[in-house]
């Protein structure tokens, strides 16, 4: 096996392996999935993994720092990124029981298609958008997520890129980076396509307690966020 396939593999690995353990993200993308099919699932976990790329290429060409050597960033992402997961499942926990005592069709989902329309009479497509960002911002404010990415995969770097130096080794990134995407990607498409394929057996019950679920995953991990306290 050539050094380019074992480069692209090591990234797909690596890419699946940051997207697959579930949290908030995941977490979301099964239950937008759940409501509304594969694509409102799948373009709000997109916005997650350009987060993940773009961080990636920062800290596979060298960037790499610790929050606690910035308070008041660390600060400003517990509380941002751990108020919004707050804020996000408590909205979610208080119209998931609006819909159970309504007993009212619950697709489109209300809350994931709000923003989009408002915008109008814009195709359902466009509509999607605001889930790409939600996903994007969730990421980009998680504190771990940072520590990930700029502590731990920079310590990593020397063994996952080729080369006998820095320079060459900066030659693998692109690859690095596609197989980092297409890894990210591929479990993105999987667990969209597998809570879309179970939306077909689920009812409106089923939907509100996946709701929940997802609420007290949002607000379990923003509690943890805003109790995060990086030791590195």
């Amino acid at each position: 096996m050539t050094e380019f396939a074992i480069v692209i593999m090591k990234g797909i690995a690596l890419g699946v392996g940051v997207a697959a353990p579930f949290g908030p993200i995941n977490s979301e993308i099964v239950r937008r999935s759940l409501r509304g099919g594969f694509l409102p699932g799948f373009v709000m976990g997109m916005g997650a993994v350009a987060t993940d790329v773009g961080f990636a290429a920062l800290a596979l060409y060298g960037f790499s720092f610790s929050l606690a050597d910035y308070p008041a960033l660390r600060e400003t992402l517990r509380f941002v990124g751990g108020g919004l997961l707050l804020t996000l499942g408590t909205i979610l926990l208080i119209q998931a029981y609006r819909h159970y005592r309504s007993r009212k069709s619950l697709n489109p989902s209300q809350l994931d298609l709000a923003i989009g329309d408002a915008m109008g009479t814009l195709p359902i497509d466009l509509r999607l958008i605001p889930g790409f960002f939600r996903g994007f911002i969730m990421t980009i404010l998680n504190p771990i997520t940072w520590g990930f990415w700029f502590v731990a995969l920079p310590a990593m770097a020397g063994t996952i890129l080729p080369g006998s130096n820095e320079r060459e080794g900066f030659a693998y990134v692109p690859l690095m980076l596609m197989g980092v995407l297409a890894g990210a990607m591929g479990w993105v498409a999987f667990i969209s396509g597998v809570a879309a394929w179970v939306k077909q057996f689920s009812n409106n019950l089923w939907i509100v307690i996946a709701d929940v679920v997802g609420a007290l995953m949002l607000l379990g991990f923003g509690f943890l966020v805003v109790a995060y306290q990086p030791g590195v």
